[in-house]
């Protein structure tokens, strides 16, 4: 509810979410990683479990990607 399909729909400012860690942080266990806002639970429990599967913590540090991908002179 918070995202839209057209510049013309309108934006839910009460929804969205806080990322907590970024990639390659340690994380301790229920270390909160992120806070997500919503006006509804029913939007909220269909999110949960997709965001579940956009994590992936493991054992070793992986290595921070670059958001530059090249720097013009």
């Amino acid at each position: 509810g918070g995202g839209r399909y057209r510049k013309e729909d309108s934006i839910d400012p009460g929804c969205g979410f806080k990322i907590h860690k970024k990639i390659g942080d340690r994380v301790a266990k229920r270390e909160e990683l992120i806070t997500i806002f919503s006006d509804g639970k029913r939007r909220l429990d269909s999110l949960v479990p997709v965001m579940q599967q956009t994590l992936l913590i493991q054992d070793e540090p992986c290595k921070a990607k670059t958001l530059t991908r090249e720097t013009i002179k």
